[in-house]
């Protein structure tokens, strides 16, 4: 929309300057990554990263930057295929599912499907030979 002329209607009208556009979170503080008490004393990141404050920083925040026993190893890459189930399967599967849930378990159909080929599988490989 265009701005109109105040002047071409009245003649007595003085222009003033435009206001400026603001907002409530003008006067806040930016949000940034918190400094640890270390680097607000002056150490260095470096000395963090190499380990040598473990429990410096253990302390700081109750956990440690160095995992103990590395990364945990996942057997197998999963890949997600669709299969045919029939609808009684499927319902059972489904309340089963939402039973652990409900205990608190993973209750995951997933899970149970894999675990139900490796046994599968195995037995196959039993009559096979193999």
């Amino acid at each position: 929309m265009k701005k109109p002329r105040v002047k071409d209607f009245d003649p007595n009208a003085q222009e003033s300057e435009p206001r400026k556009l603001g907002s409530p979170m003008d006067n806040m503080p930016a949000i940034g990554r918190q400094h640890s008490p270390q680097e607000q004393a002056g150490e260095s990141s470096s000395s963090r990263d190499s380990g040598t404050s473990t429990t410096a920083n253990t302390e700081a925040y109750g956990r440690t930057t160095v995992r103990e026993y590395g990364r945990t190893v996942q057997l197998r890459e999963l890949k997600r295929h669709p299969f045919e189930l029939g609808r009684d399967q499927l319902a059972i599967l489904k309340r089963w599912s939402l039973e652990d849930q409900q205990q608190g378990l993973p209750g995951s159909m997933s899970a149970w499907a894999r675990e139900a080929l490796d046994e599968w599988i195995a037995k196959k490989r039993i009559e096979r030979g193999e």
